[in-house]
């Protein structure tokens, strides 16, 4: 599973989608953002594709993931795709190429994240499983 798959998905689900999904409006900028190219850096979607991506990847039971609190107090959800890591709150949704990862993990730090160990090791355990 890829993010390809996950964006072809949605697309062909929009509209059913967007009735699960109060703050979207069919014509949402957002939805225009997703590609199904992969994003070359970390880039971070609004609460409407945030919404629209967490409908579409807890569908998927063969998806790692794990779920963590962030600095704000929001239940976090975090994805880990073939190619990308998707995290996904009630407000955002940021999606990591794998070769970011690096950087978003520095980027969790500087917000100070309390549970950074637990997600290091998961992505560690997942890189070992899969490589």
């Amino acid at each position: 599973m890829n993010w390809r798959n996950i964006v072809e998905e949605l697309f062909n689900n929009i509209d059913d989608l967007l009735t699960l999904c109060p703050s979207c409006v069919p014509d949402d900028p957002c939805i225009s953002e997703f590609s199904l190219l992969l994003p070359m850096d970390i880039q971070v979607l609004s609460e409407c594709c945030a919404c629209l991506l967490e409908n579409v990847l807890e569908s998927k039971q063969n998806l790692y993931r794990i779920y963590r609190y962030n600095e704000a107090g929001e239940s976090v959800a975090i994805y880990k795709l073939g190619d990308v890591i998707v995290e996904v709150s009630s407000s955002t949704a940021t999606i990591v190429p794998i070769d970011r990862i690096e950087i978003y993990i520095e980027m969790l730090q500087e917000t100070g994240a309390q549970d950074l160990e637990i997600l290091k090791k998961w992505l560690a355990e997942l890189n070992k499983s899969s490589g």
